[in-house]
């Protein structure tokens, strides 16, 4: 699988716009994927690495290009990937009416979601100019999502150490008191060992937090050292 930043997965029906595509992307200095339905577009957008940008033909056989774009934002927990339709006005205005009266696809009758699953719908015919500007933009929009993505991450591993530190900080060293359960020590011992000390003794450090009786009855040290295998 080429490296799914600078791949491009093009999905088109017709053999001489499939490449044409193909030639012009790879000029451009992308890795290309060509497919010619959508059943196998779906599959190449499934895997892992896939193809951070997909041009998608309206008409796919075995599964519309709608129909690619609406079950890949169905997957809340993968990747972001840049999704161009590529059709007809009279195409995109008609996906209502053609529902009928019931619901498909989890789309109510009558509802155009087609701004909704895909990220640009590209009137045909368009320009090879035109698109190679679209999928600079695109590139960039797909960098921004995966810089906001691993911030995403980053917050998450904040979160559980202020997590660590919020059932830390209640015990008195002093007293033994606490505001958990008596599983809390446990929480504790693993948080010196894993997060350690002064390796050369052998101890990890441990802020003296002590309750309101303990302060008021002596003095609190600065500093408590625990052995880092209890």
């Amino acid at each position: 699988m080429p490296d799914s930043t600078n791949c491009i997965l093009v999905a088109e029906g017709h053999v001489a716009s499939r490449q044409l595509l193909e030639r012009n992307l790879e000029y451009w200095g992308y890795d290309v994927m060509v497919v010619a339905d959508g059943s196998e577009a779906l599959r190449l957008l499934e895997l892992p690495g896939a193809p951070c940008i997909a041009l998608l033909d309206w008409n796919l056989l075995r599964a519309s290009g709608l129909e690619v774009c609406r079950r890949v934002r169905a997957q809340k927990e993968r990747p972001y990937q840049y999704l161009m339709l590529f059709g007809n006005p009279r195409e995109r205005d008609g996906v209502g009416e053609r529902h009928g009266g019931g619901e498909r696809d989890g789309v109510a009758a009558g509802e155009n979601d087609v701004d909704q699953v895909a990220d640009e719908f590209v009137c045909r015919p368009v320009s090879m100019e035109q698109l190679r500007a679209r999928l600079t933009v695109a590139r960039r929009v797909v960098g921004l999502e995966r810089d906001a993505e691993r911030v995403r991450q980053q917050l998450k591993v904040v979160e559980l150490e202020a997590q660590e530190l919020r059932e830390i900080l209640p015990v008195c060293m002093a007293c033994g008191r606490r505001r958990n359960s008596s599983a809390y020590w446990r929480h504790l011992d693993t948080y010196t060992r894993v997060h350690g000390g002064d390796a050369d003794q052998g101890r990890s450090p441990v802020r003296d937090n002590r309750c309101a009786e303990c302060l008021a009855s002596e003095p609190a040290a600065e500093t408590v050292y625990f052995p880092a295998g209890v």
